[in-house]
């Protein structure tokens, strides 16, 4: 009986093993089928008037409070540094930090709408001008 069970066990393991793909096996074979994504990229300046910059520290707190919960699912925060021009027509430099956000395109609306519920706080709490919005408005296919 004891050989019984081991040649069962030897052909389950063959059967279930994972085969190489070929070249004509296709995503949606292997259950790895392409989702269409919106991309937005959310700028964040760090310089406050006065001079000071808002820390590090500041800036993880407002990110693991306000943007953390509303993207759960990841999300890209690259440090940067940004410029602009004045009003006066200087020239403005500063820290930044940029973050790219991918969603379903199905869930523009509501992922839109937490955007810009981010966007305000930041302005809100940091005492800023803006924060840069930019949407990738064509699709996006996106593979994980």
């Amino acid at each position: 009986m004891g050989k019984f069970v081991l040649i069962l066990l030897i052909c389950g393991a063959i059967l279930h093993a994972p085969r190489p793909l070929r070249a004509e096996t296709s995503l949606h074979q292997i259950g790895l089928a392409e989702a269409k994504y919106a991309r937005t990229e959310l700028y964040f300046g760090l310089s406050r008037k006065g001079g000071s910059n808002i820390s590090e520290r500041e800036f993880q707190d407002f990110f693991n409070e306000f943007v953390t919960p509303r993207f759960p699912n990841g999300l890209t925060i690259i440090d940067a540094r940004g410029q602009w021009r004045e009003n006066d027509l200087t020239i403005t430099k500063e820290p930044s930090k940029v973050v790219i956000l991918f969603y379903p395109r199905k869930e523009r609306r509501d992922a839109g709408r937490k955007i810009e519920e981010i966007r305000a706080e930041y302005k809100r709490r940091f005492s800023q001008q803006s924060v840069l919005r930019v949407d990738q408005t064509e699709k996006i296919s996106v593979m994980f």
